[in-house]
């Protein structure tokens, strides 16, 4: 009852707020010759810098992250890349809340789609987001990969994105835009039983689940993915089939079968942690890369993309955390509080994959109410990027 209670008034709060009209920008055409928007605060070019800053701070660092647990993550990676193929699905959710003319998940999608299709330098190993080649259906890449126990491995990944056009007034009057969020819908939660490897990167609904169509203001969709959060249960019962889920509550932790889960699930979205640590760490044996704080829709991508990095470079938990904080360039903070001195805490995570360690319980609805309104410290040019002790 408290949770219906305090969700329907955080989204009657919700739906007097407008979009901001934030949509300067161009066309362009995308990795695969389809015209998009491509926002002015996203360059088609946004991970150049980034990749110079991954390197310039891994380099610096390079002898305390080799003098760091040297062998401490060889069985995490043998029990991620223990088949010979191996399936990892990047999921980019319908991107409306950046303006009220344009989605941005076409943008996202073709700058990932742009990396991944691009040669690996051959003078540094740092960069392995890189060298992938068209296989099957548009969006699907191979590559291979040489595992730490020296064997060779196919990565296949598979992009998509939820919008039918960048143009949200030309998705709202086509059917077929709900026809493509229904398929991306079952897609993701297929990919939650079948793949190794399964990333999100898109809203929070503020807890109510990855989000892969349009939700209008007091539309039907829009009250029952608020008071009913359908699409977090079905991946929570996507994750455990045994539960018992009638009760839309996240129930307790029972037993999983082991390598029934994804090894790794991903989740780029504002607050993930305190949205949905607890139910996928209570229903999953998977690794789990959650933010732990509101986030930048530049720091998502690149967050997305150090994570991706790590996880092809086979990065050890130092490593892992060091690009995963470069990624971050603006902490968010309460507006009743001062800015954050220790970043640590909201820096983002990856939980249950070099060791166990427990995510905590935040309640979600009354997240809203935490967040709104918050304040932002750009952090870019202080020293965040340390290993950590």
């Amino acid at each position: 009852m408290f949770r219906l209670i305090a969700t329907i008034l955080a989204f009657v709060f919700l739906s007097q707020l407008t979009y901001a009209e934030v949509d300067s920008g161009r066309y362009e055409i995308s990795e695969l010759g389809q015209a998009y928007w491509l926002p002015a605060w996203l360059s088609k070019n946004i991970f150049y810098d980034f990749k110079n800053r991954l390197i310039e701070v891994k380099t610096k660092q390079a002898e305390k992250i080799k003098n760091l647990n040297p062998n401490q993550c060889a069985s995490a990676y043998q029990r991620l890349y223990k088949k010979s193929d191996i399936r990892w699905s990047i999921f980019f959710g319908y991107g409306d809340g950046d303006g009220k003319n344009h989605t941005t998940d076409f943008a996202e999608r073709d700058v990932v789609e742009k990396e991944i299709r691009s040669t690996c330098p051959e003078d540094n190993p740092e960069i392995q987001f890189c060298g992938f080649t068209a296989e099957g259906n548009a969006g699907e890449y191979v590559r291979q990969v040489l595992t730490k126990q020296n064997r060779l491995i196919n990565i296949h990944i598979r992009l998509f994105n939820a919008s039918v056009t960048s143009e949200i007034e030309k998705n709202m009057a086509d059917s077929s835009q709900k026809r493509k969020s229904i398929y991306l819908e079952k897609a993701y939660i297929d990919a939650l039983k079948t793949d190794d490897i399964v990333f999100y990167a898109g809203h929070a609904r503020y807890g109510s689940g990855p989000g892969f169509r349009p939700l209008v203001r007091k539309t039907k969709d829009w009250w029952v993915a608020a008071l009913f959060r359908p699409m977090i249960y079905d991946v929570v019962s996507a994750l455990n089939p045994g539960i018992n889920n009638s009760s839309k509550e996240y129930p307790e932790s029972v037993a999983v079968n082991p390598g029934t889960n994804p090894s790794v699930i991903g989740m780029f979205s504002c607050e993930a942690e305190a949205h949905y640590g607890l139910g996928l760490a209570n229903n999953s044996e998977s690794g789990l890369i959650l933010t732990r704080q509101s986030v930048d829709y530049a720091d998502n991508l690149r967050l997305l993309y150090a994570s991706a990095n790590a996880l092809l470079k086979q990065e050890c938990e130092e490593e892992f955390s060091l690009s995963m904080r470069s990624a971050i360039t603006k902490i968010y903070y309460r507006k009743d509080n001062q800015p954050p001195q220790d970043y640590e805490k909201q820096m983002p995570k990856l939980f249950n994959f070099f060791h166990q360690d427990k995510v905590k319980n935040k309640n979600d609805i009354l997240l809203y109410f935490q967040t709104k309104d918050e304040k932002v410290l750009d952090i870019t040019n202080q020293n965040q990027a340390q290993v950590p002790n």
